[in-house]
């Protein structure tokens, strides 16, 4: 009975493991959020890791995947849900930004890529001037944006960069992207609710009577 209690309390200590380093600044955590049909995903970074090797983020309007300033976010299914989305930037609008060595640059493109489903899909950054980096430099990710893509482009769920050799910004596992939707209210909800409020003015008349 002990030995059962042990594994299942490592199991469950292992299974949470990513998210106690998260709050304590030793992950980074991508989150992706929206509301289905409003056309904007708002994208929030927090956490912190290593660089595993001399590489670059690319400047604003440079396309393609690179090692040095893409993830390939893995695990059940894809990031993305939209196979048009190919080799695409979008604009982040906000105050997103990266910390590389000391030195802070705002997010100022999100690279988007569907290799669904031979590869992992790709999300990457870009910044207003291309920022060169060395290998072990200490990474922040901060900050908050919106980009002019529905939240339905996006697979709900959680991903890791599991990829192996991909994204030098980070180590293996380190990467937890998250995306979150919201659906919009039901517009026949509202005469119902009309409905019921005039029913309680209603129940009101009759007990001032």
């Amino acid at each position: 009975m002990k030995k059962f209690l042990a594994t299942t309390l490592s199991i469950a200590a292992l299974t949470g493991m990513s998210h106690a380093a998260m709050l304590d600044g030793g992950n980074v955590h991508i989150l992706i959020d929206g509301v289905v049909g409003q056309g904007v995903s708002t994208i929030t970074f927090s956490g912190s890791s290593t660089t595993t090797g001399d590489d670059s983020i690319r400047q604003t309007g440079v396309g393609g995947w690179s090692q040095g300033d893409t993830f390939q976010p893995g695990g059940t299914g894809q990031l993305l849900s939209d196979p048009l989305i190919q080799d695409a930037l979008f604009n982040l609008t906000g105050n997103a930004f990266i910390t590389i060595g000391g030195v802070t640059n705002t997010i100022t493109q999100i690279f988007l890529d569907e290799d669904a489903p031979d590869n992992a899909d790709d999300l990457g950054f870009r910044f207003a001037i291309e920022q060169n980096y060395t290998g072990n430099s200490e990474v922040t990710f901060g900050g908050t944006g919106t980009i002019d893509l529905d939240i339905s482009a996006f697979n709900v769920g959680t991903y890791f960069n599991t990829v192996d050799n991909v994204g030098d910004l980070a180590r293996l596992g380190e990467v937890m992207v998250t995306v979150t939707a919201s659906e919009v209210p039901v517009p026949g909800a509202l005469p119902l609710m009309a409905a019921g409020m005039a029913g309680l003015g209603f129940a009101k008349r009759r007990r001032k009577a």
